[in-house]
């Protein structure tokens, strides 16, 4: 059975990143395609996000954001491990 990842972007103050693009890539792809498929979500005005139906294994995850007039990413990467059928909760942080 696959599993969930879900959570929330925020910036360190603890402020909600609406529109941040979560990214959910598998950890032994090292040309950024995934063996398992990579997923893709945004978050929406809260910051939250859910990425369903993740096959159980070890992935990286990446999130950011565009942010100012001039267009800077600012963004994070965390490895997860995801059980079968389990539901990982993150916390992703923007510095």
């Amino acid at each position: 059975m696959d599993g969930t990842v879900r959570g929330r972007v925020s910036y360190r103050s603890g402020a909600a990143v609406a529109g941040a693009t979560v990214m959910l890539l598998d950890d032994g792809a090292t040309d950024g395609y995934a063996l398992r498929g990579s997923r893709r979500t945004t978050t929406g005005a809260d910051g939250y996000f859910e990425i369903d139906r993740v096959t159980a294994g070890q992935y990286v995850v990446t999130f950011g954001e565009l942010s100012g007039d001039r267009n800077e990413a600012r963004s994070g990467r965390k490895s997860i491990t995801v059980a079968s059928a389990a539901s990982l909760e993150l916390d992703l942080v923007i510095e």
